[in-house]
């Protein structure tokens, strides 16, 4: 048992090591980044995709499952805090999707699907054409994912309040397009 449990971490510290060279996960210190580190464009290898993807089927790492229309059960509007020097203001960050539970489908395996698409879509740059409008490609949001009682809330977080308006936009119209496929 103590064995498995070894593997565990050592694959985990593996992959959190290709993560952290390729810029997908970044450690801050005090809280303060550079504005232009949301926007930067880490480089990311196909070999480091393969990795992070590995067991995930590849029509997911276009579109994950929970993104498909039918699966979206609502979008609510994340609200942050715009900080001033000695008050904070509540401000759109973003948005909350509420996603409907599923066989084999865990919170975990949520963030693993994501964390391939996201990366899948860095690989592919220009030459990957959007067949939907993806919340998670605005900037470099932050991303957080929480249980509740229908299945699992995907927060997706901008830096400030124009990236949370366009977060919140492409999340709307992923709800969107199960309100148009209801209605066919």
């Amino acid at each position: 048992m103590l064995a498995k449990s070894a593997d565990a971490i050592r694959r985990w510290a593996q992959t959190a090591a290709a993560l952290l060279a390729s810029g997908w996960l970044s450690v801050s210190v005090g809280g303060c980044t550079p504005s232009s580190a949301s926007s930067a464009t880490p480089k990311v290898t196909p070999d480091q995709v393969a990795a992070i993807c590995s067991g995930i089927p590849e029509k997911e790492w276009q579109r994950p499952i929970f993104f498909q229309a039918s699966d979206i059960e609502g979008v609510r509007p994340f609200m942050g805090e715009r900080r001033y020097i000695k008050f904070t203001l509540p401000e759109l960050r973003g948005a909350d999707i509420f996603v409907r539970a599923g066989p084999g489908i865990t919170k975990q395996w949520v963030a693993r699907v994501i964390r391939c698409h996201v990366a899948w879509h860095d690989v592919s740059g220009s030459a990957f054409q959007e067949s939907f409008e993806d919340p998670l490609v605005v900037a470099r949001p932050d991303l957080s994912f929480m249980d509740n009682d229908i299945g699992f809330v995907i927060r997706i977080a901008g830096h400030d309040k124009a990236e949370g308006e366009e977060i919140l936009r492409r999340a709307q119209m992923l709800r969107e397009q199960r309100s148009d496929a209801a209605r066919d």
